[in-house]
């Protein structure tokens, strides 16, 4: 896994690509996590949405999480 990661975020870099998203479908007891956002954010209010976070290209996808 960790080489197709090394592999795409190359790619990305190549391309100019400075920042990536990483997001995760958590999974307990037949139940999922999902977060919503406040209704206070600009971007989306009130939206539920899966557990994600703005990393930039040197970052781990774990950090960003």
């Amino acid at each position: 896994m960790t080489v197709l990661l090394d592999e795409l975020r190359d790619s990305a870099q190549r391309d100019g690509v400075e920042k990536f998203v990483v997001g995760a479908e958590v999974h307990q007891d037949g139940s999922a996590l999902v977060v919503t956002r406040s209704e206070l954010d600009d971007f989306l209010p009130g939206i539920d949405e899966a557990v994600h976070g703005l990393g930039a290209l040197g970052g781990s996808s774990n950090s960003t999480l």
